[in-house]
């Protein structure tokens, strides 16, 4: 559902914005503002395309390793939330 309506809003944006030119949705407190993105994540630009490729495979491996690692752990978003050590004789 998020998907979709991102890609609605997105098409809305491409088709009733002009590229640069800011939109007044609540005056000048809240204007929207047509751009594009020419970089990678979040405007880096941090070479080609292959290197957010390789990067983003070699974390998908490790979240994957981690998340094999501790399937014995009933809980395993605590630590990532409170930074607190948890483990399965805690609980």
């Amino acid at each position: 559902m998020i998907v979709i309506l991102d890609q609605v809003t997105k098409m809305l944006a491409v088709s009733n914005i002009t590229e640069g030119q800011p939109v007044e949705v609540l005056g000048r407190f809240l204007m929207f503002t047509l751009v594009y993105n020419q970089g990678g994540a979040m405007g880096t630009s941090f070479g080609s395309a292959n290197y957010y490729l390789i990067s983003s495979l070699i974390i998908l491996v490790f979240v994957l390793w981690y998340i094999y690692k501790s399937r014995g752990v009933p809980i395993t978003a605590i630590p990532l939330v409170t930074g607190e050590e948890y483990s399965a004789k805690n609980i």
